[in-house]
């Protein structure tokens, strides 16, 4: 019996259809980001697939560089609408994938068309929800540096931690622009609290938050981030 083909990626890739599991989870990992070391896995031999974002980085390089001697497939995935060629010529990888529409466009840019393998976004609404506390400002916010400094990195590490979750965000009303540089923007919900308390299945939401109460009051338990 054949076993289906394990997938990996480096990074986030929000629009890729198929589910993978990321690589660069792990302590030994980031550290080694921070100190700038390309560090690459060993258990990446046991792979057949893997997608990065771009093939430029140092890191990736290393990756890819790492996969043609172990026999695993890279694919470059451009989730641009645009063709934006900074990390992607020359190709590196094996493959590239893009948008049907883009095909010529890369073609043009140097691209085998060989190589190019099409897919189409395909963006999906989650069940659960999670209401983001606003981030504070110092231009704005009247607060110690260490009161929005400490808030600031929670909500960070809360965002980072529950993109691989199934769950749909809810950024603060003041700072929507600042969440859509984190947050994909089909992930990011707007609408009134008390509906999309009774729309979403579990809902997520800071300890000090006003819509503990909210949710408690719609006869659902609050699913609290920070404890």
């Amino acid at each position: 019996m054949l076993r289906s083909r394990r997938l990996i990626r480096s990074g986030r890739l929000y629009h890729l259809p198929i589910e993978c599991k990321d690589i660069e989870r792990g302590i030994l990992r980031r550290l080694c980001r921070r100190l700038r070391l390309a560090y690459v896995p060993w258990t990446l031999r046991f792979y057949d697939r893997l997608f990065l974002r771009e093939g430029k980085s140092k890191y990736n390089r290393a990756l890819i560089k790492y996969c043609q001697k172990h026999n695993v497939e890279t694919y470059i995935v451009n989730e641009g609408s645009s063709v934006y060629t900074h990390g992607n010529i020359p190709m590196r990888a094996d493959y590239f994938m893009c948008e049907p529409e883009q095909v010529g466009k890369w073609v043009e840019a140097g691209i085998p068309r060989g190589q190019i393998i099409t897919y189409k976004h395909r963006p999906k609404s989650y069940p659960d929800l999670l209401f983001l506390a606003p981030f504070y400002l110092p231009d704005r916010d009247f607060l110690h540096p260490n009161c929005w400094g400490n808030r600031n990195s929670l909500v960070m590490r809360v965002i980072e931690e529950y993109l691989d979750k199934p769950v749909m965000f809810k950024a603060h009303r003041k700072n929507i622009d600042i969440c859509r540089q984190f947050v994909p923007s089909y992930r990011l919900v707007t609408g009134v609290a008390d509906d999309l308390i009774v729309q979403y299945r579990h809902i997520y939401c800071f300890s000090f938050s006003s819509i503990v109460e909210d949710v408690r009051q719609a006869g659902k338990t609050p699913r609290l981030v920070d404890r």
